[in-house]
């Protein structure tokens, strides 16, 4: 086995055939970092001239000219391959050492326990506990198994709906029955998904804009957003839900217009036999039916006269790489969640993933908190909705390069207060 850097193409032609490539270590992430003004480095393990392992690391620059290397998400590597594994984390460690670096942090995008759809363990699931003693045993230092947000680090929790082998038809059959008579719902609500240019981008951050200060977290600034976007149009995709309110007031005049026929069927019923009185409290109660579609065709036309015919109420934000579909960012309007905009958006992306072939459609974040009422259990549980399992990936690994400057570094981070 020989250890070396990577050109770039090396690096892109392994990922590209690698079945278990993700966005966070392609050739447009390398890219991205660049543009951004960080060293980053590509680094593999080639056998008879074949690379047999590979990682793309970034170095962020720390105080007194030392730098943090990360691969985000781990490593491409067999890590039921001990001898590989431990090998090529050794060389990466000599290699930030000549490169001045303090650390080497990864966060595998390995399972770390099996857990059903509530996150309970599954009896007789895998468990990657022996994976997790050799990386100890290696001189990493685990984050623990954390629990809840940490906006430093990607997530440690994410709800995963499996594809591969499924129709449309099975989807909605497994899915909770609220989630279901939503989807339903938004069709005639006139809920439309449709992609968002990036012309017209400055949408997508006023809704997120709007979601932090409704959700009270920090928005990001910068054109975050937008950078990812240009720098990865080939793997995002930028979703909007909007209303097309004549599509609304056509379902709504649809429905009236039956209600209408229903209840003269059971009002000639009644006339005939005035002592049925189960056909008129039919009528009546189809005559509320009748009013409260007529209350709702005028709450639609006040929308259009407010917002105009086609309202954007929610946006979504979504990586399609490798066997999966990742929903990585979203904001939705307050005043329109009762719409339910995110069940459509959700709905299309996961029908988009199937009939394009990917294996799995990754809700991405959750909180790691299953009981009502703990933090981060809405997010949770509004995925759950949609069917599938909750994943427990490792957590992050550090692993000093210099022990002894390393301390020193950490010791003096803390006198200074950083």
């Amino acid at each position: 086995m020989q250890f070396e850097e990577l050109t770039l193409q090396e690096f892109d032609n392994f990922v590209e055939n690698n079945p278990e490539k993700r966005f966070w270590q392609c050739k447009d992430a390398y890219n991205f970092k660049k543009q951004n003004g960080l060293d980053v480095y590509l680094v593999g393990v080639k056998e008879d001239d074949q690379i047999i392992a590979a990682t793309m690391l970034v170095a962020y620059p720390l105080k007194f000219g030392f730098y943090g290397f990360e691969a985000n998400r781990g490593l491409y590597v067999d890590y039921d391959n001990t001898n590989l594994l431990n090998y090529f984390i050794r060389q990466i460690k000599h290699f930030c050492a000549k490169h001045r670096g303090l650390y080497f942090r990864m966060d595998p995008y390995v399972c770390y326990r099996e857990r059903d759809i509530n996150g309970e363990l599954v009896e007789n699931g895998f468990n990657n506990e022996k994976l997790f003693k050799n990386f100890k045993q290696l001189g990493f230092k685990h984050f623990g198994f954390t629990i809840g947000d940490d906006n430093h680090f990607e997530p440690r929790w994410q709800f995963v709906l499996p594809l591969k082998g499924k129709s449309e038809e099975q989807l909605l059959k497994e899915m909770d029955q609220k989630t279901r008579n939503q989807i339903y719902a938004t069709k005639r609500k006139g809920i439309e998904v449709r992609d968002l240019g990036l012309d017209e981008f400055d949408e997508f951050e006023k809704i997120m804009e709007h979601t932090a200060n409704r959700r009270h977290f920090e928005n990001r600034n910068d054109h975050f957003y937008r950078k990812q976007y240009e720098a990865y149009r080939d793997l995002f995709k930028v979703k909007v839900a909007q209303m097309n309110t004549q599509s609304y007031l056509d379902n709504l005049k649809a429905q009236k217009a039956e209600l209408i026929k229903e209840r003269d069927h059971h009002q000639q019923d009644y006339e005939m036999y005035p002592n049925h009185k189960k056909s008129l409290k039919k009528v009546n109660n189809l005559n509320e039916e009748i009013n409260q579609n007529e209350a709702q065709q005028l709450k639609v036309k006040e929308l259009e006269k407010k917002y105009g015919s086609k309202i954007i109420m929610a946006a979504s934000f979504f990586v399609c790489y490798g066997n999966e579909v990742i929903y990585l960012y979203s904001g939705a309007y307050d005043h329109f969640l009762k719409y339910n905009p995110s069940v459509a958006l959700q709905w299309d992306m996961i029908t988009y993933a199937l009939n394009h072939g990917y294996d799995r459609y990754n809700f991405y974040g959750i909180s790691g908190n299953f009981k009502p009422g703990e933090e981060g259990y809405g997010v949770y549980n509004f995925k759950k909705g949609f069917n599938g399992h909750v994943e427990e990936l490792m957590g992050v690994f550090e692993l000093p390069v210099k022990k002894a400057t390393y301390h020193l570094y950490n010791g003096l981070k803390k006198v200074m207060g950083r």
